[in-house]
């Protein structure tokens, strides 16, 4: 799929699923900024993709922060003059029982999560409806839309809140050719995934059709193929990608 010329903003692609997504982005042809909370995994995946012959730059950005989204949007236009492509991969996990939650936590995890999407999607649209076409996409879970099994009620909140926000926005903004999306991962083999104790992950993985953990490779392609022309029909909608636990 070609992404020649196209500018790309992912969020959290310091790591796991970002970070192969940035850089899937750039193989397709998108220039790509990567951010990341972390400034020195941000040049990390930045410096990956200018010794692969791509073009990127690394902003340092809490997306929880108004200010930070602003800034990050702002150096992007100032580099590259355009946004097409924005993913919301940037978030937190969490495990913790409800019981234990305090109300900093939930709201951290809200925080990033969800308005952390929220204040992204705030910042590109204008650039998008200037240029009059763009691509987002934002990724859920399956917790969003199953209510967490390993996960914390937080995590799963936080995640059903931006498959509804997707549906939301993609109403919106679909008359004024921008297309909205979301992906629900699950089983994916990344570092929140090797965190769990040997019992869970041998749980896990008897309860997967296919037999095994999903790669981030395979997040990432379909994140390349929802800002493609190929699914240019396709508005709204929150793809699942887990193995076939959950179908629907």
């Amino acid at each position: 799929m070609e992404l020649r010329d196209r500018v790309a903003v992912v969020t959290g692609a310091g790591r796991g699923i970002g970070e192969v997504t940035a850089l899937e982005l750039s193989k397709a042809g998108a220039c790509v900024v990567v951010s990341d909370i972390d400034a020195r995994l941000a040049e990390k995946t930045s410096d990956r993709i200018n010794s692969m012959q791509g073009k990127s730059i690394a902003v340092k950005a809490d997306v929880s922060s108004a200010s930070d989204v602003r800034d990050l949007f702002r150096k992007t236009v100032e580099r590259f003059g355009r946004i097409d492509i924005l993913v919301n991969n940037a978030g937190i996990y969490s495990r913790t029982p409800i019981l234990d939650i305090s109300e900093d936590a939930w709201d951290r995890v809200i925080d990033v999560n969800l308005k952390g999407t929220f204040l992204c999607c705030q910042q590109v649209i204008p650039v998008m409806l200037k240029q009059g076409c763009g691509w987002i996409v934002n990724m859920a879970s399956l917790a969003g839309k199953r209510g967490g099994v390993t996960s914390g009620i937080d995590y799963a909140s936080s995640k059903g809140g931006v498959i509804s926000f997707t549906r939301a926005l993609a109403k919106h903004l679909a008359p004024r050719n921008i297309l909205v999306n979301a992906i629900a991962a699950a089983n994916i083999d990344t570092e929140i995934l090797q965190a769990y104790e040997p019992t869970v992950r041998e749980k896990q993985l008897r309860e997967i059709p296919l037999g095994r953990f999903g790669r981030p490779e395979e997040i990432a392609k379909v994140v390349v193929f929802l800002v493609s022309d190929d699914a240019g029909y396709i508005v709204g909608e929150t793809i699942n990608v887990n193995g076939g636990v959950f179908m629907d």
